[in-house]
């Protein structure tokens, strides 16, 4: 399995954040070989300081369905969903991985 993990860094404002991301969860949610979509909300850790406070992973079944789903219409709709926003994402770079 594939996954598009977007993480929201601790201090972010989640209230901007949270304004735009239905616009984006719908074209995200039209990626071509979505398996799955969910999200982790950290609010505790266990050692350290919280650097991440969301996490949201979008799923596929391999590398060549992630792939063809960021190069689809709906891929470059979500990729370019944000711009305009008011919340910018320093240092963002979404990087597929296998798990």
């Amino acid at each position: 399995m594939y996954q598009l993990i977007i993480l929201l860094p601790a201090g972010l404002d989640l209230q901007s954040f949270d304004e735009g991301w239905p616009q984006f969860l719908e074209i995200a949610e039209q990626l071509p070989g979505l398996i799955r979509e969910s999200i982790t909300r950290f609010d505790q850790v266990i050692y350290g300081s919280e650097t991440i406070q969301r996490m949201y992973t979008f799923s596929f079944q391999d590398k060549k369905s992630l792939e063809s789903a960021l190069i689809s219409e709906a891929g470059q709709k979500a990729g370019n969903s944000n711009r305009g926003s008011s919340v910018r994402y320093p240092g963002a770079n979404p990087v597929p991985f296998s798990i």
